[in-house]
């Protein structure tokens, strides 16, 4: 709220104003000594494609300190050297224009893209004015219906007025204390919301009155990730902070790591919010929607979904410090289908309890889901208003989990102005992307765009993620022959035109890089010739992935490593750990290892990674040696279990 004057001494010391509300709470004159030039800053926020936010509290009206105030005291009947205040009144019609064509609009005009209201004085003597209302949607009708928007869509952030209220998008849920419970609230709370239609909660991630601890902030924040809305906001105060850069750095990389997932979702996000305006289902929807004759559906109130082919069970209790893992988080998957985690490819049908690492996150998909994504960009000023344009290029993050066929889409328009709403197919453009896995033959389609509008573009460049899926031998994109890249020499292809694909041994991931731009007019068709089955034991029914242990491997040697001069364990001691974490890597370079080293890392490294542990490592301490058993699921990996569910030597020869 400090953007426009304010006058904190004397709020210290009780002042009021003349409406007596706290002076300085309610403003619309920036303060010159934060912004000199406000002009100028709303042009610079533009060129970096960001929009701009004002937080209004409206109850003080116009005082006589506000740059509008004369001519709102004039256009009011009031004069203006008696310095006596114009008293707020939406109520009335010719104050409410007034305010906005003296006061709004100008400031509209130089750059503010949307209004933050926060009504906070309750609603007395409301009724005999406006019967049936109250002044929180009054203000959120007002504002959104301001005439000033024309073509332009109108958004603002407010507070819930009651029923009625999906009409005016985003609202945000207030001051919430930092806590476990009010996490935990939150992900039910806003999907059954979508039960009146109000879609578009928006939460102070984090919480708003006080620190919170860096664990609870990022289960905050990854449950952020999948939520409506992604906002941090907290109370003013130097012992309270929200950016991601002041916490712990052994937890920035996890924040850093979701936030950025959160821009990169925005094509499925925007895809999801077309479907929402179209059939009326919140983007965060309960599962019973889907599945209203399963008790389950309403029992599992903390799961929802996100989007048509993506449901979410956010983790909302801290970990248990003796194994550093949540244990038993129940999941209920919905039948039909079977679902791939989105990020290590564990597959699941039927309901079970789980445990999870602080850097891990129930979220899965259809198998076969092709998601649209935003691919990495290739600098961090690239990351910068990437929400506001139209995607040039996409990457399409394929799940394939053993599934011989998928598909998906993705809609675009041009993000601005209200031309959405004409059905005609001049406005708005879906893509549709389809594989299919025959033998050992994977065919992916890209279709034509389906309508388009004027600055739709003409072309396109792809990222082609294929998940869960051993290395390919050939690729053709149209029937020519693409080349393979070594995926360790990408980053000296940021800047090249040529058509390539790689392996990412770390994810089992196909990559394919169509940089020559295709016309989103035409048919593209990709054949993908792989180098084994896609429903090979190595790569699914498993009871947890190679990509989950992998990264658990990481994760170990790093708190290993982290002992060094604290309580210092060697690398000698455990060599098999070593080459455990290393096995991705080695997949990289060698792709064509790719079944000998996941035969290897489950019957061999893994086994003997879990006895070093248990056995090997003298010095360790053992609260340590215990969290890292535990992450390791050491329990899958005795002799009885590698003969029940770890022996692949058969079933892994296709």
């Amino acid at each position: 709220m400090d953007w426009h004057k304010t006058f904190y001494k004397l709020l210290s010391n009780g002042t009021q104003d003349q409406a007596d509300q706290e002076i300085g709470w309610t403003g619309y004159t920036f303060d010159k000594h934060l912004f000199p030039n406000p002009v100028k800053f709303f042009q610079w926020c533009e060129q970096l494609g960001l929009k701009n936010a004002l937080n209004l509290h409206s109850a003080s009206g116009i005082q006589p300190w506000e740059e509008k105030y004369t001519a709102m005291a004039y256009a009011m009947g009031i004069d203006p050297s008696t310095a006596h205040y114009v008293p707020f009144n939406v109520t009335d019609k010719h104050y409410s224009s007034s305010l906005s064509d003296i006061v709004l609009n100008p400031l509209q005009q130089a750059g503010v893209d949307l209004w933050w209201l926060d009504w906070q004085q309750g609603e007395k003597g409301w009724m005999n004015n406006i019967p049936y209302t109250n002044p929180t949607f009054w203000l959120n009708h007002i504002f959104f219906t301001d005439p000033h928007h024309q073509d332009r869509r109108a958004v603002i952030l407010h507070r819930w007025g009651g029923l009625g209220n999906h009409r005016y998008q985003v609202g945000f849920s207030g001051d919430v204390v930092p806590s476990w419970d009010a996490l935990s609230f939150q992900p039910r709370f806003t999907a059954t919301a979508a039960n009146v239609g109000y879609g578009y909660w928006s939460h102070d991630l984090g919480g708003h009155t006080e620190e919170p601890d860096p664990e609870l902030y990022i289960r905050w924040i990854q449950w952020g990730t999948f939520s409506p809305m992604f906002r941090t906001h907290c109370t003013k105060n130097a012992n309270n902070d929200r950016r991601l850069w002041t916490f712990p750095w052994i937890y920035q990389n996890n924040l850093a790591r979701f936030t950025r997932l959160r821009q990169a979702l925005i094509p499925y996000l925007y895809t999801a919010a077309r479907h929402t305006y179209d059939s009326g289902l919140s983007i965060v929807l309960p599962l019973y929607y889907y599945y209203p004759e399963h008790d389950e559906a309403y029992s599992y109130s903390n799961q929802y979904y996100f989007g048509q082919t993506i449901f979410v069970s956010p983790i909302t209790q801290p970990i248990n410090i003796t194994t550093g893992l949540v244990h038993n988080w129940p999941i209920w998957f919905p039948p039909d289908f079977q679902w791939v985690n989105f990020f290590t490819s564990d597959l699941s049908s039927t309901s079970t309890m789980k445990s999870f690492t602080i850097d891990e996150m129930p979220i899965y998909a259809q198998v076969g889901s092709i998601i649209p994504l935003l691919p990495e960009p290739k600098s961090h000023r690239e990351r910068i208003g990437r929400a506001q344009q139209i995607p040039q290029s996409l990457l399409l993050y394929t799940l394939i989990g053993g599934s011989s066929k998928g598909s998906g889409y993705v809609y675009d328009d041009d993000g601005s102005t209200t031309a959405y709403q004409d059905s005609s197919r001049s406005t708005s453009a879906i893509t549709r992307f389809y594989y299919t896995v025959s033998v050992n033959t994977l065919q992916f389609t890209i279709f034509p765009a389906s309508g388009s509008f004027p600055t739709f573009p003409t072309s396109r460049t792809y990222e082609i993620q294929l998940r869960g899926i051993f290395p390919a031998t050939n690729v053709l994109i149209n029937n020519v022959n693409i080349s393979f890249e070594p995926f360790n020499e990408l980053i000296n292809s940021q800047n090249s035109i040529t058509n390539s694909y790689t392996y990412d041994g770390s994810t089992l991931s196909i990559i394919i890089y169509i940089r020559q731009a295709v016309s989103t007019s035409e048919l593209v068709e990709i054949e993908v010739e792989l180098s084994g089955s896609i429903s090979n034991r190595l790569l699914v029914r498993t009871p947890i992935s190679f990509i989950s242990l992998l990264n658990r491997c990481q994760s170990a040697k790093a708190r290993l490593d982290y002992e060094w001069g604290i309580r210092t364990v060697y690398m000698d001691d455990y060599p098999l750990l070593l080459d455990a974490a290393a096995t991705g890597l080695r997949i990289t370079h060698r792709p064509s290892t790719a079944k000998r080293e996941l035969n290897a890392f489950y019957n061999k490294r893994m086994p003997g990674a879990c006895n070093e542990l248990a056995t090997k490592i003298d010095n360790i301490d053992p609260s340590i040696r215990n969290i890292l058993l535990a992450q390791l699921q050491c329990n899958l990996f005795t002799k009885k279990k590698l003969n029940e569910i770890w022996n692949f030597k058969k079933s892994s020869r296709n």
